[in-house]
């Protein structure tokens, strides 16, 4: 894993933050002109998501991306804490049914394959792969 490409945040005011070459998490400042800086687009104030037309077959509508845009529209009524509280707790039950996921493979780690036998739905298959790859889940052979 090549670590020094993540950053967990941009200001999103310098050219180089725009220009690529590693992967930003979250901008501080608004970036929706710059489809092409991001994924994912989660406007707090506005409460609204938008998907990049490049990442849509990526980020196929499933519970889990429901359920996370849920939380986001109602960010702007909560305290800080409480959203931070609340997208760990998220992401923690996310890592918990993917740990599920793996030990029903015994260990061996996950495979898209074996996501897409084992779920109903393609596009989050392909989403638990990625994050399983990210968490060191996958098989990667």
């Amino acid at each position: 894993r090549d670590w020094s490409i993540l950053r967990p945040f941009c200001t999103g005011e310098e050219a180089s933050e725009l220009e690529g070459g590693f992967f930003c998490a979250a901008f501080l400042h608004p970036q929706e002109g710059a489809e092409g800086a991001w994924d994912v687009y989660v406007d707090l104030a506005a409460r609204s998501v938008t998907v990049a037309e490049q990442s849509a077959k990526d980020f196929g509508a499933t519970s889990v991306h429901r359920d996370m845009a849920r939380l986001f529209a109602n960010a702007p009524e909560m305290e800080e804490e409480e959203v931070l509280e609340a997208v760990s707790a998220k992401t923690a039950e996310l890592l918990a049914k993917l740990q599920v996921l793996v030990e029903e493979e015994e260990g061996a780690g996950l495979t898209l394959a074996s996501l897409t036998e084992q779920l109903p739905n393609a596009a989050l298959a392909n989403f638990l792969f990625g994050v399983a790859l990210a968490e060191g889940l996958a098989a990667t052979d």
